[in-house]
This record gives C-alpha cells, sequence and structure tokens, in this order.
C-alpha cells in the first residue's frame, strides 16, 4: 500500500513539475517580449541623444565654443538580456525495484518508474551492464513493458537512450 501512495506522489509531483514548466515558459516568453520592447526603446533613445548632441556639437563650433567630447553610450545584447528557461532533470525519487513493482498496473510496469529505477542502479553502479539489470528485473518478477516476461538488454538500453 505504501509502495502505491509512493508512485502516485511520484506521478504527481511529476505533472506538477510539467504544469510548474508550461507556467513557467509562458512567464519568460512574457518577459523576454518586455525586455525586447525595453530594448528597442532605448536603442531609439541612444541614437536621438547621439544626433542631439551631434547637432549641439555643431552649433557650439559655430559659436566658437570648443565642443563637448562624444558620449559614451553602452552597447546593448538583446540575447545577453534575454530570461533562458530550462527544464531540470527530473529527481529520482523512491527508485527501487520495490518502486518499480508498485507501478504494475493491469499486469504492465510504468515505463517512468522503470526508466528511473535504470538510472538510479547506474548511478549507484556505473558499471552495471544493460543485461545485469535486465536480470534484476527478470528475478524481481517484473514484466516488460508489453506485460510479457524476459526483459532483454536491448530494451535497457533503449529505455536509456531515448
Amino acid at each position: 500500500m505504501e509502495e502505491k501512495i509512493e508512485a502516485k506522489v511520484a506521478d504527481i509531483i511529476e505533472r506538477v513539475d510539467s504544469i510548474h514548466f508550461l507556467i513557467s515558459s509562458d512567464l519568460t516568453a512574457q518577459i523576454n517580449g518586455a525586455i525586447t520592447q525595453m530594448y528597442k526603446a532605448i536603442t531609439e533613445l541612444q541614437l536621438e541623444y547621439k544626433d542631439l548632441h551631434a547637432r549641439l556639437a555643431h552649433l557650439e563650433k559655430e559659436l566658437g565654443a570648443t565642443p563637448a567630447a562624444n558620449p559614451v553610450l553602452v552597447d546593448l545584447d538583446l540575447k545577453a538580456m534575454q530570461v533562458k528557461l530550462e527544464k531540470p532533470e527530473p529527481v529520482l525519487q523512491h527508485a527501487t525495484i520495490e518502486f518499480v513493482k508498485a507501478s504494475i498496473s493491469d499486469g504492465k510496469p510504468d515505463k517512468l518508474s522503470v526508466v528511473q529505477w535504470i538510472t538510479a542502479e547506474r548511478e549507484r553502479n556505473p558499471s552495471v551492464s544493460y543485461g545485469e539489470l535486465a536480470e534484476m528485473l527478470d528475478n524481481a518478477g517484473i514484466p516488460t513493458l508489453s506485460g510479457k516476461v524476459g526483459w532483454n538488454r536491448g530494451t535497457i538500453r533503449n529505455l536509456v537512450v531515448k
């Protein structure tokens, strides 16, 4: 029972993370739009300021005064000003063989649970082979994603690569 609750909690956390990312993406687009408008306004102001300075320098020269030095304006980099949003890597929680067992529904384990378990096992022991992982799943009685018996190393590898 506790494993099923943990699996449900993990599923809810993943959904909340997805919703959070979508909201963050929308806010990022709005912020970047505002930054772009500000960039355009500042660029226009700088052009107008340069023009005004040139006209005043010309007028000072005609009146016999020494024109002021050219203004130093900052070059703005719009790309550097933009907000960047990167989707964080999912946090692997409860990625044990029991976690995978608890995810079995209709005779099939949850694909994400299996991938989390594989990733966690490889982090714990980087030298573990795909064949050994397939054997661990078989020994634990975990059916394949199609509900059959018998994991193989190619399937395990494909889950990690995709």
